[in-house]
Protein backbone atom coordinates (compact mmCIF):
# COMPACT_ATOMS: atom_id res chain seq x y z
CA UNK A 1 0.00 0.00 0.00
CA UNK A 2 2.95 2.42 0.83
CA UNK A 3 4.35 1.61 -2.83
CA UNK A 4 0.81 2.89 -4.53
CA UNK A 5 0.78 5.75 -2.44
CA UNK A 6 4.47 6.84 -3.10
CA UNK A 7 4.13 5.90 -6.48
CA UNK A 8 0.36 8.20 -6.65
CA UNK A 9 2.46 11.06 -5.01
CA UNK A 10 5.36 11.08 -7.58
CA UNK A 11 3.14 10.84 -9.97
CA UNK A 12 1.50 14.03 -8.95
CA UNK A 13 4.46 15.82 -8.27
CA UNK A 14 6.10 15.22 -11.51
CA UNK A 15 2.83 17.04 -13.07
CA UNK A 16 4.33 20.00 -11.55
CA UNK A 17 7.97 20.21 -11.42
CA UNK A 18 8.20 22.04 -14.70
CA UNK A 19 5.95 24.23 -13.69
CA UNK A 20 8.12 28.11 -13.40
CA UNK A 21 11.27 27.14 -15.05
CA UNK A 22 12.16 30.95 -16.29
CA UNK A 23 8.82 32.54 -15.18
CA UNK A 24 10.84 34.52 -12.04
CA UNK A 25 13.94 35.07 -13.76
CA UNK A 26 17.27 37.29 -13.07
CA UNK A 27 17.53 40.71 -14.41
CA UNK A 28 20.53 40.05 -16.84
CA UNK A 29 18.34 37.36 -18.09
CA UNK A 30 14.88 39.29 -17.88
CA UNK A 31 16.74 41.93 -19.81
CA UNK A 32 18.38 39.65 -22.84
CA UNK A 33 14.68 38.33 -22.90
CA UNK A 34 13.09 41.25 -23.72
CA UNK A 35 15.82 42.53 -26.21
CA UNK A 36 15.85 39.41 -28.15
CA UNK A 37 11.79 39.55 -28.09
CA UNK A 38 11.51 43.19 -29.35
CA UNK A 39 13.17 42.10 -32.41
CA UNK A 40 10.65 39.32 -33.20
CA UNK A 41 6.63 39.60 -34.27
CA UNK A 42 4.71 36.87 -32.71
CA UNK A 43 6.16 34.01 -30.35
CA UNK A 44 4.27 31.09 -29.59
CA UNK A 45 2.69 29.87 -26.12
CA UNK A 46 2.33 26.38 -25.35
CA UNK A 47 3.50 24.24 -22.56
CA UNK A 48 4.41 20.87 -23.43
CA UNK A 49 5.05 19.75 -20.16
CA UNK A 50 1.62 21.15 -18.19
CA UNK A 51 -1.22 19.24 -20.22
CA UNK A 52 -1.43 16.86 -23.56
CA UNK A 53 -4.50 19.36 -24.37
CA UNK A 54 -2.55 22.75 -23.89
CA UNK A 55 -3.51 24.80 -27.11
CA UNK A 56 -0.29 26.24 -29.37
CA UNK A 57 -1.87 30.38 -28.48
CA UNK A 58 -0.06 32.85 -31.21
CA UNK A 59 0.38 36.28 -29.73
CA UNK A 60 1.86 39.23 -32.34
CA UNK A 61 3.47 41.13 -29.74
CA UNK A 62 3.05 44.81 -29.09
CA UNK A 63 5.21 45.40 -26.53
CA UNK A 64 7.17 43.47 -24.45
CA UNK A 65 9.56 44.40 -20.81
CA UNK A 66 9.89 42.98 -17.72
CA UNK A 67 9.14 44.11 -14.19
CA UNK A 68 8.95 42.63 -10.38
CA UNK A 69 6.42 39.94 -9.78
CA UNK A 70 4.08 40.05 -6.99
CA UNK A 71 3.28 37.23 -4.53
CA UNK A 72 -0.66 38.60 -2.41
CA UNK A 73 0.60 42.07 -2.44
CA UNK A 74 4.02 42.06 -1.75
CA UNK A 75 6.89 42.79 -4.61
CA UNK A 76 9.33 40.47 -5.28
CA UNK A 77 12.61 42.37 -5.45
CA UNK A 78 15.15 40.08 -5.71
CA UNK A 79 13.73 38.51 -9.24
CA UNK A 80 12.27 39.34 -12.39
CA UNK A 81 9.84 38.58 -14.69
CA UNK A 82 9.13 38.86 -18.87
CA UNK A 83 5.69 40.78 -19.82
CA UNK A 84 4.17 40.29 -23.37
CA UNK A 85 1.37 42.61 -24.03
CA UNK A 86 -0.10 41.85 -27.44
CA UNK A 87 -2.97 39.98 -29.62
CA UNK A 88 -3.80 36.52 -30.14
CA UNK A 89 -5.13 35.08 -33.42
CA UNK A 90 -8.86 35.43 -32.49
CA UNK A 91 -8.10 39.04 -31.71
CA UNK A 92 -8.39 38.70 -28.03
CA UNK A 93 -6.26 41.62 -25.96
CA UNK A 94 -3.36 39.96 -23.49
CA UNK A 95 -0.91 41.10 -21.22
CA UNK A 96 0.69 38.16 -19.66
CA UNK A 97 3.56 37.01 -17.73
CA UNK A 98 5.30 34.19 -19.60
CA UNK A 99 7.67 31.52 -18.67
CA UNK A 100 10.12 31.10 -21.17
CA UNK A 101 10.48 27.85 -21.06
CA UNK A 102 7.30 27.54 -22.50
CA UNK A 103 7.35 30.30 -25.27
CA UNK A 104 8.30 29.63 -28.55
CA UNK A 105 10.04 31.77 -31.36
CA UNK A 106 9.96 31.22 -34.83
CA UNK A 107 13.51 29.97 -36.12
CA UNK A 108 13.22 29.06 -39.96
CA UNK A 109 9.70 27.13 -40.56
CA UNK A 110 10.47 25.84 -37.06
CA UNK A 111 8.96 26.56 -33.62
CA UNK A 112 12.20 26.79 -30.32
CA UNK A 113 11.77 27.33 -26.84
CA UNK A 114 12.90 30.88 -25.87
CA UNK A 115 14.91 29.22 -22.79
CA UNK A 116 16.68 27.04 -25.07
CA UNK A 117 17.30 29.91 -27.45
CA UNK A 118 18.93 32.16 -25.32
CA UNK A 119 21.15 29.24 -23.66
CA UNK A 120 18.99 29.02 -19.76
CA UNK A 121 18.70 25.79 -18.32
CA UNK A 122 15.34 24.60 -19.22
CA UNK A 123 13.66 21.89 -20.03
CA UNK A 124 10.82 22.69 -22.39
CA UNK A 125 9.38 18.84 -23.05
CA UNK A 126 9.34 19.41 -26.81
CA UNK A 127 12.53 19.18 -29.33
CA UNK A 128 11.66 22.47 -32.26
CA UNK A 129 9.01 21.47 -34.29
CA UNK A 130 7.50 22.19 -37.76
CA UNK A 131 5.05 25.31 -37.74
CA UNK A 132 3.33 27.45 -40.10
CA UNK A 133 4.38 31.15 -38.88
CA UNK A 134 2.09 33.78 -40.39
CA UNK A 135 4.42 36.64 -40.45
Amino acid sequence: MKKIIFAFIFTFAIQFAYADQLAWISKEQAEKAVAFLKKHKQVMLYCACCNIEDPKTIVDIKDVYFRHPKMGNEEQTDVWEVVIKGKTADGKEIETEVDLAYIHVKKGNKAVCLGKELAFECDPCVVPFDFKWKQ
